[in-house]
């Protein structure tokens, strides 16, 4: 990385860039920024506000879904909601509907020929 780097991405949080009006007017006045030529400079002062408006972005947007509630599906249930019937509530609902080991024991009982 160079040592310019940070110097450029302060002046771009400190909007320096949008002061000054031009790339070539910012570049002037810093020692530091004068062996880039004015066109690669430009391309690095644009690389840095699209960095800022990323960061600005992501942070915005990490703050939008910690704030935004859960989303459910359909209506929600309340306590005094019985469970559904279609779904099974113990262990032995569970393997009178069949299980997860259903189709395993469904392979046994198909007789062949």
């Amino acid at each position: 990385m160079s040592p310019v780097k940070p110097l450029l991405r302060q002046d771009t949080k400190d909007e320096m860039h949008l002061h000054y009006m031009t790339s070539e007017n910012l570049q002037l006045p810093r020692l530091e920024y004068k062996p880039f030529k004015p066109r690669i400079f430009q391309n690095r002062i644009l690389q840095e506000i699209r960095l800022q408006k990323y960061i600005h972005y992501y942070l915005y947007a990490s703050a939008c879904k910690a704030i935004a509630p859960p989303k459910t599906e359909g209506k929600p249930q309340t306590e005094d909601e019985p469970q559904k019937e279609d779904e099974p509530q113990t262990e032995e609902d569970r393997e009178k509907k069949g299980g997860p080991h259903q189709a395993e024991d469904d392979w046994e009982k198909i007789e062949i020929g």
